[in-house]
């Protein structure tokens, strides 16, 4: 069965309540949340995992879910993170 996609995105909202792309950035925001509070990779990895287009563009769209970054460690708890 093909559906249009005016059709599929009617459809999308009466079962899931809002547009695909706002159901699929709220996941991306998600999983980006996630790997903010839980991992140590760098901004621009995590937007990359994330499916950000790059760094640059991830603030810009966390920022309207409000969402919080990571506390910044004192420099020399961050050089001992990183192995320096």
């Amino acid at each position: 069965m093909r559906l249009s996609q005016s059709h599929f995105t009617r459809a999308f909202v009466n079962s899931v309540g809002q547009p695909p792309h706002q159901w699929l950035l709220e996941r991306r925001v998600d999983l980006a949340r996630h790997l903010l509070s839980e991992s140590v990779l760098p901004l621009a990895d995590i937007a990359i995992q994330c499916g950000f287009a790059d760094q640059s563009h991830s603030p810009r769209v966390l920022g309207q879910d409000r969402i919080v970054s990571r506390p910044v460690a004192a420099p020399s708890q961050a050089l001992a993170e990183a192995g320096v």
